[in-house]
């Protein structure tokens, strides 16, 4: 996005709020890497939950910014990142397939990595087959502990970014100094496109495994430092259920079980008050026809 095209989005006061509420913020001003801080891995692992969510809200935003004009710069990436086997999605793998298949036939500019980290033989076959599904919009990549960087550099570079070594040094007499710096600069075309890229990351109990979570949390900062200051950011992590880093949580099953329980026991006392009700209009029959019958009774005395 463009200056000016940022500068008429603020002007229309849409920018910021929309991709907010949609889990996204400009990569120069989002801090989800400090967020990623404050977890510790453990529980479960929603892979298949955590796909979806995340994929339908960078399809979401795809929308919002073609409605907004800016549709055919932008490009949309998702980095997911997973090291077991699912035990607690509430979706099915039927599920993720179908909208993967849905990436591959439309015309947005997408892009899905799966990391696999040190999962099965086994597992690994499968995540390459639900990929399959994507055709070449959605790639299936597994590494082992060492290469969690490795792998985020490589899709970095798949990204459009490079960097740049620069050294200088100062010579004395009885000394020499050296110092290396890096630069890391979008690459140069007439006109750069924009990325949305969105981390969904495994944040379970078998991240703490050979500091998977740590390793992946640097490799995160690394490839945010790396953008555009006008590209968007998003991210969530997930065990046995996902949270989003960015305003607002994309599902909680705590919650929806409270609401659960909250409905259960409205009916219980609806239904408790429908018997009571029911109840007090037998007694009131009753005491009638009690009422009734001692009026005729004293009726028939009386003749």
């Amino acid at each position: 996005m463009s200056n000016d095209n940022h500068e008429r989005l603020l002007r229309e006061g849409i920018s910021l709020s929309v991709f907010s509420e949609l889990g996204f913020e400009f990569a120069s001003k989002t801090n989800i890497v400090h967020k990623m801080s404050q977890i510790t891995p453990s529980g479960g692992t929603a892979f298949r939950t955590a796909s979806i969510e995340s994929t339908n809200l960078l399809l979401q935003l795809a929308v919002v910014i073609r409605r907004l004009g800016g549709y055919s710069n932008w490009n949309y990436v998702n980095i997911i990142l997973t090291d077991g086997e699912d035990t607690s999605s509430t979706h099915t793998e039927y599920e993720l397939t179908q909208i993967f298949s849905t990436i591959a036939g439309s015309q947005i500019p997408f892009k899905i990595w799966i990391i696999g980290v040190g999962i099965s033989n086994e597992y690994a076959i499968n995540l390459g087959r639900i990929a399959s599904y994507g055709g070449d919009k959605v790639e299936f990549l597994r590494v082992n502990d060492v290469n969690i960087a490795e792998v985020f550099e490589k899709i970095k570079v798949s990204v459009g970014i490079i960097e740049r070594q620069r050294q200088a040094v100062v010579a004395g007499q009885n000394f020499v100094i050296s110092a290396q710096t890096q630069e890391i600069d979008p690459v140069l075309l007439l006109e750069r496109p924009q990325y949305a890229v969105f981390f969904t990351l495994d944040c379970s109990g078998s991240m703490t495994t050979n500091n998977r979570y740590l390793t992946s949390k640097n490799a995160v900062a690394r490839f945010i430092n790396a953008l555009n200051q006008f590209d968007l950011v998003g991210g969530c992590l997930f065990n046995t259920q996902t949270y989003l880093l960015v305003n607002r949580a994309i599902s909680q099953p705590q919650q929806q079980q409270t609401q659960q329980q909250q409905v259960t026991t409205t009916y219980y006392v609806t239904n408790s008050q429908t018997q009571t009700n029911q109840c007090q209009r037998c007694c009131l029959g009753f005491v009638i026809f009690i009422i009734v019958f001692i009026i005729f009774y004293f009726i028939a005395r009386s003749s």
